[in-house]
């Protein structure tokens, strides 16, 4: 075979490995899903008779932890511990930061699962009391590890949690324990990325007809000057009617508007032109524009001389204006004796 031909039959094998391993991720997250709904109502039945009573018991136990952490790292924006440096802490609550002065600072998708996986890996021992509640049974417990998927319309945890019950000299074993949490977490947490691209587009705009065509209702509710918490309200993801409300906050300084300096009255001669510089500083650093309605001046836009010939005896009020690009200004009127 030609180097060519090898090279053609290099790429065509490169090619059907790439789509082969594209289709196994892709299933494997439809089979994940599919085998854990499945998994959750056989596991009792696979179990042994001995063990059915431990198993129902750490089953309650995973809900019981599980449930109000998804509510809870919904209410802080994601996190559950710890809460980063950074947050909106108010008298209710910690909310994390999406938006801080002008950078997005949402954790990822990733994180998120994170925070949960560990919370449960820690808040699992706590509820299971070292099964004191088990009097006179001898049970040996191994290391909870936690995988988390995100669907559409749900949270699955697959937990591995090691469990050997000794009677006499047999030893029961179990180890996996399934539970399926109903909240549209990955749908919602979508909407708050839209959101906070949309605050950084313009920090200083809350667009209410863009929240409204949400299929969540979203909540502004300002803080304070400079702090928004924004709710995201899902009532398709409920939990014993209890919507999932997903909140976080956007730290935002008030653009400040341009401030023009000093302009003195002025005494000029009928028909000769007159020139003068405006000046004007913005806090923001933002670029400045200058402008006058008054057709009786020309204003240079960038640099703010204006250039006036008095066509008549008398006293003019021409108002001139500085404005940045959030369209915020500083006009003044500025007074005219022509002799």
């Amino acid at each position: 075979m030609d180097k060519k031909g090898q090279i053609t039959l290099f790429i065509i094998l490169g090619m059907v490995i790439l789509v082969v391993a594209g289709l196994l991720f892709y299933f494997k997250d439809i089979l994940f899903g599919k085998e854990l709904v499945a998994t959750q109502e056989e596991l009792l039945v696979e179990t042994p008779l001995e063990m059915q009573p431990i198993r129902l018991f750490v089953d309650e136990c995973i809900t019981e932890v599980a449930n109000p952490a998804v509510y809870t790292l919904a209410l802080q924006g994601g996190y559950l511990y710890p809460i980063p440096e950074y947050s909106l802490i108010t008298e209710n609550t910690i909310i994390a930061y999406y938006y801080d002065e002008g950078e997005i600072t949402a954790p990822t998708l990733d994180e998120i699962k994170q925070q949960l996986e560990l919370y449960i890996i820690d808040a699992l021992p706590v509820c299971v009391d070292n099964f004191s509640s088990f009097e006179g049974k001898t049970i040996e417990q191994g290391e909870i590890t936690v995988e988390t998927k995100i669907l559409k319309d749900k949270l699955l945890f697959r937990i591995k949690y090691p469990l050997t019950l000794i009677e006499d000299i047999s030893k029961i074993k179990t180890e996996d324990f399934i539970i399926s949490v109903p909240v549209r977490l990955e749908y919602v947490y979508g909407i708050s990325q839209e959101i906070i691209n949309k605050i950084k587009e313009d920090p200083d705009h809350i667009d209410m007809a863009y929240l409204a065509d949400f299929d969540a209702e979203v909540t502004v509710l300002p803080y304070d000057e400079s702090n928004i918490v924004y709710s995201i309200i899902d009532e398709e993801s409920s939990i014993e009617d209890v919507p999932l409300v997903f909140m976080f906050a956007a730290k935002i300084f008030p653009n400040s508007p341009p401030t023009l300096e000093f302009i003195p009255d002025f005494v000029l001669n009928q028909g000769e032109q007159f020139s003068y510089d405006v000046d004007a500083a913005d806090a923001d650093g933002d670029k400045i524009t200058y402008y006058s309605d008054s057709a009786l001046i020309n204003v240079d836009s960038e640099t703010g001389i204006f250039t006036f010939t008095p066509p008549d005896v008398g006293d003019y009020l021409i108002e001139i204006c500085a404005k940045d690009s959030y369209e915020k200004e500083d006009c003044r009127e500025m007074k005219f004796f022509i002799q």
